[in-house]
């Protein structure tokens, strides 16, 4: 029988000082190793979620090398696991904009435009033109 793996993606903070404690353990980790055996996961250190709480790229460099040795102590077998840094990758960013002005656009609008009446092409042009401004 052909099964297909699910993909499965979570992410840990680097804050405090970067170290692993019995809750990141218990709450995420060991059920990361226990995904891992039959899923395609995806495990990112999450530096830009930590940039709320940790300003100074010195400390945030040193909590993310920290963060990054224990978790590879304690994964074991990475050969189902993809682990990455969040900044690595632009998409999460350009995302996680994209939806915040798709959000303040929505509630925000000043002019509201009646787009029931418009085709579907002129609603998206609207939409692209609103989120480029």
């Amino acid at each position: 029988m052909n099964t297909v793996k699910k993909r499965i993606l979570s992410g840990i903070t680097p804050s405090g000082d970067g170290s692993l404690h019995i809750g990141n353990y218990l709450g995420a980790v060991r059920q990361f190793v226990e995904l891992s055996k039959n899923n395609e996961c995806f495990l990112f250190v999450a530096d830009i979620h930590a940039l709320t709480t940790i300003q100074r790229k010195d400390e945030l460099r040193a909590n993310i090398e920290t963060l990054i040795l224990n978790e590879l102590a304690l994964l074991g077998d990475l050969s189902n696991i993809i682990f990455f840094r969040q900044s690595d990758v632009p998409m999460h960013t350009e995302l996680q904009t994209i939806s915040l002005l798709w959000d303040l656009l929505k509630e925000h609008m000043p002019i509201r435009i009646n787009l029931r009446r418009e085709s579907k092409r002129k609603r998206l042009t609207w939409v692209f033109f609103l989120i480029r401004y």
